[in-house]
């Protein structure tokens, strides 16, 4: 709604944080990182 006031652009916002934090736990739970690539893979193949 502020945007259409004020016209205020769409911003792309990429929270490093919490990219960083989702990294590391891959790092130390392996599992996680498998899963994840299952799901990646899984859902590459869909499209």
């Amino acid at each position: 709604m502020l945007q259409r006031i004020y016209g205020i652009m769409d911003i792309d916002y990429v929270n490093i944080v919490r990219i960083e934090h989702v990294n590391k736990a891959l790092e130390r739970w392996p599992l996680l990182a498998e899963c994840r690539q299952l799901a990646e893979r899984r859902d590459s193949s869909i499209w």
